[in-house]
């Protein structure tokens, strides 16, 4: 709070100092005032300020109580009540049925019958008449004849062609080639003779493998072109002129004589057999069939229920109160004054 005055203080002489600058240039400049002393520069310096605050703080007591609960306890008691038991009883009733009976009545009806007679009439009749009527019709007559025409035919010729293939021949080169060739060899082979002691040299024939050197003919294979004429077919357009048969036709006048069947009417007198009706009363018996109410008596099972008392044994729960002591823990608040330091900026030589 201090702080806060102290910097409103020299916030306002700071304004003072602004509002008393130069006067506006488009007046004379008035005679300059007193001066007052200039104030001395404020300097702040870091303090620690040391206050209390009031906390409220909670604590736990332990304190017993009695606390009553209610207990459940399982008994047993009869009870009696009154079932009704279903059964069935025999009852004696009566009912109107309706039985039929059946008599004889006679009736009477109108018939009709039909009777014919014979009459004599006249109709007319269309009689068909054919005669020979000739009619004269148009035909189409055709007719073939012969033109000359000219057409290009395609003829198969054949033309030669000279042509060139690759012709493969082989022919032999005579070559030198070394082959392995067993030979008889005269050795000369020291020995001893058993009787004497002394020693000889004889000669003996030894079969050694040696080379020697034959002349092989090798198949080589060249290929030369070679120049040959060929056949070859093709065709050539040639003109001929044939004969041909144009079809046409030409009408012609017929005459035919035609069947015409005409009715003509003719009148001629026939019988005529002509229904005649006539009415008859005629009695006749018919089966009548009647319904009469008949009382009837009969036994009927009609289900019923008597009450019947009976005795169970029924589980109760009975609830028993009981004191009981319990420790609980109870919170309660208080306030304590707590010191609490601040660090704030303060001028120099403020208390």
């Amino acid at each position: 709070m201090r702080r806060f005055l102290l910097l409103s203080l020299a916030g306002a002489g700071f304004t003072a100092l602004v509002a008393s600058g130069p006067a506006s240039a488009s007046g004379p400049c008035p005679p300059p005032p007193e001066c007052p002393p200039a104030p001395l520069p404020v300097r702040f310096e870091p303090r620690t300020v040391t206050f209390f605050m009031t906390e409220n703080r909670t604590e736990f007591h332990d304190v017993q109580r009695t606390v009553f609960r209610q207990v459940p306890e399982v008994q047993e008691r009869e009870v009696r009540e009154t079932v009704m038991v279903p059964c069935w009883r025999d009852e004696v009733r009566e009912r109107i049925k309706m039985v039929p009976q059946v008599h004889m009545e006679t009736r009477r009806r109108t018939v009709v019958h039909t009777d014919y007679r014979d009459e004599e009439r006249e109709r007319t009749v269309l009689t068909p008449v054919t005669e020979e009527v000739e009619r004269s019709y148009k035909v189409r007559v055709p007719e073939v004849r012969e033109e000359e025409r000219t057409r290009t035919v395609l003829v198969p010729g054949v033309r030669e062609e000279e042509r060139e293939r690759a012709v493969t021949t082989v022919r032999c080169v005579p070559e030198v080639v070394c082959k392995p060739v067993v030979k008889d060899v005269h050795v000369a082979v020291c020995g001893c003779d058993p009787c004497t002691g002394c020693g000889f040299t004889s000669c003996a024939t030894v079969r050694q493998i040696g080379e020697e050197a034959v002349t092989v003919n090798r198949r080589v294979a060249e290929t030369h072109l070679e120049h040959y004429t060929a056949a070859v077919p093709c065709l050539r357009p040639e003109e001929q002129t044939v004969k041909v048969c144009v079809p046409s036709s030409h009408e012609e006048v017929r005459t035919e004589s035609v069947p015409v069947t005409t009715l003509k009417p003719r009148t001629e007198v026939c019988k005529v057999r002509v229904p005649v009706r006539r009415e008859e009363i005629e009695t006749y018996e018919v089966p009548v069939t009647e319904l009469v109410p008949q009382k009837e008596v009969y036994h009927e099972r009609v289900p019923d229920s008597r009450a019947e008392v009976r005795t169970r044994k029924v589980a109760e729960t009975v609830y028993k109160t009981v004191a009981e002591v319990v420790t609980e823990r109870v919170p309660y608040t208080t306030c304590v004054k707590v010191p609490c330091q601040v660090r704030v900026w303060a001028p120099c030589g403020c208390p």
